[in-house]
């Protein structure tokens, strides 16, 4: 009987341990069963001498969710998928671009990777070494990776000179700033740039037009006027059509900035989710993805990209 008892308390700790492990964090996340290994995407960035990875979103049954888990759930998370030695599938531009291997985990014997004054509950992070392939020399890295291969799509062979995607990005940029009262000469003031992507959304690509304030978001305290706009087009009915549009423009401290981060099946449909970052004053960042539906781009998912998991800390 005693024997029975104290394996039954032991079956309740571990059903306890478990269960605390998948506590909704933050509000309104599910909570996902870190147990079952499920698909995970993360982001590579930082100094290609010294990358770190953090852990963004899950892929469970086709589906990109963010990752609901409590502070003992991270740190099952970190030794699950930060073990030193296992290696990370790297993506860029829709295409496979190399290996991560990690070189230590955030909770080791030697204490945390990282840390951040008045942060109690970060949520972990790694650092890697990369080898790479078809991404460049710059000496900042920004890459997507998984634990587990995707099945990425085949480049499309149309070609577009630069000039010819910036005059069409930019054309459309200007249009869509007249539909909200923004003059070209204040768009023009902006950095701007543009992306042709081979996403697969209507069998030929899709432009990215970015017009963002240098400041974006840090002008002193969140003082002054901003303004952002990204927009991307598809080859739609014979001409260039918006198919997303973000267009935010006033006080700078009100304004809600957005960039393209990178593009990668992640679902597995034969067309690529876009992944954007977006920002604002005084908020942590998010990524944002976004699916192609019904000849338009929508948003199917945000998620903080914060590394203190903590309420109000970035």
């Amino acid at each position: 009987m005693v024997g029975i008892l104290a394996l039954l308390s032991g079956c309740d700790k571990d059903r306890a341990r478990r269960e605390a492990a998948n506590v909704v964090r933050p509000v309104g996340t599910p909570a996902i069963n870190i147990y079952h290994r499920p698909t995970l995407l993360f982001q590579v960035f930082g100094d290609r001498g010294d990358p770190r990875v953090l852990p963004v979103a899950a892929i469970i049954d086709s589906a990109i969710v963010g990752i609901g888990l409590s502070e003992y759930g991270w740190k099952s998370l970190d030794s699950m998928y930060f073990a030193a030695g296992d290696s990370l599938f790297l993506y860029h531009g829709g295409q496979a671009a190399g290996r991560a291997a990690i070189v230590r985990g955030m909770w080791t014997k030697d204490g945390p990777l990282q840390t951040l004054p008045g942060c109690t509950a970060m949520r972990p992070i790694a650092t890697v070494r990369l080898a790479t392939q078809g991404i460049g020399s710059d000496s900042a890295i920004e890459l997507l990776a998984t634990n587990k291969a995707l099945v990425t799509r085949g480049v499309a062979h149309e070609v577009f000179p630069q000039a010819e995607i910036d005059r069409i990005a930019r054309a459309a940029g200007h249009d869509l700033g007249a539909l909200n009262k923004i003059e070209n000469s204040e768009l023009d003031s902006l950095d701007f740039s543009a992306r042709a992507l081979s996403t697969g959304a209507t069998g030929g690509l899709t432009l990215a037009s970015s017009f963002v304030d240098p400041g974006a978001g840090d002008l002193g305290p969140g003082a002054g006027h901003s303004t952002n706009v990204l927009a991307l087009l598809d080859f739609i009915d014979g001409k260039w059509q918006p198919t997303y549009r973000h267009v935010a423009s006033g006080e700078a401290r009100t304004v809600e900035f957005q960039r393209l981060l990178d593009h990668v099946d992640l679902d597995g449909d034969g067309t690529d989710e876009v992944i954007l970052e977006s920002w604002r004053y005084a908020a942590p960042n998010e990524l944002v993805v976004l699916r192609f539906r019904a000849g338009q781009w929508h948003e199917s998912l945000r998620v903080p990209l914060g590394w203190c998991m903590d309420s109000k800390k970035p």
